[in-house]
């Protein structure tokens, strides 16, 4: 079990917050937290160019495979591959949230609620960020990959157990829903349904995922996945978890006109893993306490490839990040 230590955005008391003073605290401590967060993608980007991500380096030589004897899915494995590489859609995803995060921080100061809000986000971002979270979290575009070459290459486990083969779904299904592939839409009908981002579409055409790409075809079998089952809170910025949420509203509400009864993808009991308590060496003030910080959902495990280690990465830095953000840091 692999304790993480996680960065927290400490908040001062409510009856200060209004002085000018206190505000411009707050503002150079999120200040200070934003160049921590970068530094921590920086330092992920170095270990992949390094080659020193487990799982990166695997989903190249997936997409090699692929490309090798499924000339028919050259374009998907390469577009698959790139999620392993510093220019990707997850480090680029995460960049660009981070970049959003400054920009809330003047008006951010202001209020103890957007602080809050701010501070659990930079936190996501932050833990995002961690060689073994990005590790785990190319667990999908593997076993996408894997299921394409018709068995050939071996499926992932996502957190530590046995490799997912209790439930019959189309190739790249457990795609649907992570917003570094597509978003939710809905069309004129009221039907809520994926919408695939750009050549990613390629993945739906190829593989029949039109029923598959409806919420209620995708909510009533859902296969596991890394980012669903432990990392959505991680890698999904505050828009896309509202994106996400706004969609299971408007089907919860057609299921109910109907007299069907809903059910959200996200109530099974194995979403939940309990990781244990993560250090912190700041005790953020119980009323203005992250709930991120108390969160053991989304806790991350190492996996297996059918009997073999999956360990993180292959090197460990001797020195790492672990001071938190908190007022009267260094």
């Amino acid at each position: 079990m692999i304790i993480h230590r996680y960065v927290f955005i400490a908040c001062v008391f409510m009856g200060l917050w209004g002085c000018s003073s206190n505000e411009q605290r707050v503002k150079k401590e999120l200040e200070f937290a934003t160049q921590q967060v970068n530094n921590g993608i920086t330092q992920l980007k170095q270990h992949l160019q390094a080659g020193r991500v487990r799982n990166a380096k695997l989903l190249k030589v997936y997409a090699d495979s692929i490309k090798k004897n499924h000339p028919e899915y050259r374009e998907i494995a390469n577009l698959l591959a790139q999620d392993a590489t510093v220019s990707g859609p997850i480090i680029s995803a995460l960049e660009q949230r981070l970049n959003d995060a400054k920009k809330q921080i003047p008006n951010a100061v202001r209020f103890p609620d957007k602080t809050r809000q701010l501070g659990q986000e930079l936190n996501a971002i932050h833990a995002a960020a961690d060689i073994q979270n990005f590790n785990l979290a190319l667990t999908d575009p593997i076993n996408v990959l894997a299921d394409m070459s018709g068995g050939k290459l071996s499926r992932l486990s996502t957190a530590g157990t046995s490799a997912d083969t209790s439930i019959t779904a189309p190739v790249g299904s457990e795609l649907i829903g992570n917003p570094n592939y597509g978003q939710w839409q809905t069309n004129s009908s009221g039907d809520t349904f994926w919408e695939w981002y750009g050549k990613y579409a390629l993945i739906s055409s190829l593989f029949d995922l039109a029923s598959s790409g409806s919420f209620s075809g995708w909510s009533s079998n859902r296969r596991n996945s890394y980012y669903h089952d432990y990392g959505r809170d991680y890698y999904s910025s505050p828009s896309q978890k509202s994106n996400y949420q706004q969609a299971e509203t408007r089907v919860k509400k057609q299921f109910s006109q109907q007299g069907k009864k809903f059910e959200s993808p996200y109530a099974r009991s194995k979403s939940t893993i309990n990781s244990g308590k993560k250090d912190s060496v700041f005790k953020t003030p119980n009323k203005f306490k992250s709930s991120f910080s108390n969160s053991s959902k989304y806790a991350n495990q190492p996996g297996k490839v059918q009997g073999q280690s999956n360990s993180a990465y292959n090197y460990r830095s001797k020195k790492t990040n672990s001071r938190s953000f908190g007022f009267g840091g260094k």
